[in-house]
């Protein structure tokens, strides 16, 4: 796509303000479901840790990560193409590009799971003994690879239902469901006998139930969008578009998993299960970022279509200052009380203190480069995207092997740290050089300066408080985190901002008012 200078800017004002409201509606639909899914998962780690001990959990990571890698091998980059083609076909009314864009997703995402299944199954002793050393994955393997096609269509749905711009549906299958009956099956086979098989096997179950309660959601969207018309499939565009996503988010999976992967080849099962905690842990701080990125995706697919270049400046700056400000309190409270937070899952986890510190660091700087890559994506430089992930993978494997058998754990964090930092600093001068659009503003000084006030006030509380039980942490952290909340509101909020909050304060205002009559 050429550089949006000079392009004109169809919506004004209102128009704009209108797509700022869905945005901060859809991702606070992320952000609630975010949540509810940090506290599953939370859960899920807790009773995994105890249940299973470090060798064992790292057991799980490694089929979980396997059969993550096998869904983003049969994606074909079918999810995100979903979301742009669907944005754009529903802002335009255009019923028979919807219907084909959707049978082409569903259609090639079900044969391609089903042979990724049978491919998996045969591979499964290689994977378990010939590249990990550990045959007590044999068995697990051979589990998942049952999983991998309602995987598969799962993240077709979710695209669906993201294209239409439910996000409300979509997080409620895939935050709420997952997690919750994952969550479920797990707690009461911990009162039973819980072992790395029964784990995996209800890894598998919530899965499939959060398939079925997607192919429910996105048959209300069908029926809802208008009477049945003769379908138009554009194979070409849409593989056109799809083919270098899905290398390069073949890649990104790889990636997300490398160093658990790497720690399983180079170093010992429970080196994993350290690191998957201090990573699952650090979860919450990317959930925020998640769920903006996930919301804004739709809104900046339409404003490209619509060469709308007002409204792509405004989400840019103002979607970015969101992730960078509301990431700085899950930083805090890392920094201040990691050893504390780790310790709940038990003595052995406590070593991955200082890499849960440094993965804090890595979400922090993700959220400072903002939405960048989603502004890549939506734009449509597909290639560029790609050239990204290569970069991505590239310096992420390569500093993997360099410092994680030296360094452990920690050294599998720097590194996660380091390649991150740099991939996206180049996503952030690319979406300058093409479409001439950068995310930061001068008042991003404010949630900085709120930051340093809420972080000397938390470490002068550790310092009277230290020693204390977990209880004691928690409400530190809760004080830590209201004490940057209210210096940042003495700081003064942004228009757009105000412009949130204001219609949070109405909502809640005509609430109040009706159950008062």
């Amino acid at each position: 796509m050429e550089p949006m200078t000079g392009v004109r800017s169809p919506g004004g004002p209102k128009h704009r303000s209108s797509d700022l409201v869905n945005l901060a509606k859809g991702g606070g639909f992320m952000v609630g479901g975010g949540l509810v899914e940090f506290v599953f998962r939370l859960g899920i780690a807790w009773i995994l840790a105890r249940a299973l001990g470090a060798d064992g959990y790292g057991l799980y990571t490694l089929v979980v990560s396997v059969a993550a890698l096998t869904v983003g091998l049969g994606g074909l980059g079918l999810d995100d193409a979903m979301v742009r083609y669907l944005a754009i076909q529903t802002r335009r009314g255009d019923m028979a590009g919807m219907r084909g864009t959707m049978q082409v997703g569903i259609v090639v995402s079900l044969g391609v799971g089903v042979l990724a299944g049978i491919g998996l199954y045969a591979f499964a002793s290689w994977l378990a003994v010939g590249v990990f050393d550990e045959p007590a994955l044999l068995p697990l393997i051979r589990i998942v690879s049952g999983v991998v096609p309602f995987l598969l269509l799962s993240n077709v749905l979710l695209g669906v239902t993201r294209g239409f711009n439910r996000m409300d549906l979509a997080t409620f299958a895939e935050n709420v469901v997952r997690s919750g009956v994952r969550f479920s099956l797990l707690a009461v086979l911990w009162f039973l006998e819980l072992d790395v098989v029964a784990a995996v096997i209800a890894f598998g179950v919530a899965d499939v139930s959060a398939t079925v309660v997607f192919i429910f959601f996105v048959r209300r969207l069908v029926r809802a969008a208008g009477p049945p018309v003769a379908p138009r499939h554009e194979y070409a565009e849409i593989f056109g578009f799809a083919l270098p996503l899905w290398l390069s988010g073949l890649l990104n999976r790889f990636r997300r998993n490398l160093e658990t992967f790497v720690l399983g080849v180079l170093s010992i099962a429970a080196d994993v299960g350290v690191f998957t905690v201090a990573a699952r842990v650090n979860f919450i701080s990317h959930t925020v970022y998640r769920a903006v990125i996930v919301a804004v995706k739709p809104i900046l697919a339409q404003a490209f279509a619509d060469g709308d270049r007002a409204t792509l400046a405004r989400t840019y700056s103002s979607t970015t200052r969101w992730t960078f400000t509301m990431n700085l309190p899950f930083l805090l409270v890392t920094v201040l009380y990691a050893e504390d937070i780790l310790g709940v899952f038990g003595p052995e986890f406590v070593d991955g203190a200082s890499a849960f510190v440094v993965l804090a660091f890595s979400e922090l700087f993700i959220a400072f480069t903002g939405t960048c890559g989603s502004m890549i994506d939506m734009a449509g430089h597909t290639r560029v995207k790609l050239v990204n992930s290569v970069l991505w993978v590239a310096s992420a494997l390569g500093l993997s092997i360099l410092l994680i058998p030296p360094y452990g754990v920690i050294g599998a964090a720097v590194a996660s740290m380091a390649s991150v930092t740099l991939v996206n600093l180049v996503r952030t001068l690319e979406v300058w050089i093409l479409d001439r659009l950068q995310p930061w503003r001068r008042d991003f000084w404010k949630p900085a300066a709120a930051a340093i006030a809420a972080g000397a006030w938390g470490y002068s509380l550790r310092l009277v408080f230290e020693g204390r039980s977990i209880w004691w942490v928690v409400l530190q952290g809760i004080a830590v985190v209201l004490a940057y909340v209210g210096v940042l509101a003495m700081l003064g909020f942004h228009d757009d901002d105000r412009v949130i909050l204001g219609r949070i304060r109405d909502k809640l205002t005509r609430r109040a008012r009706g159950r008062v009559s």
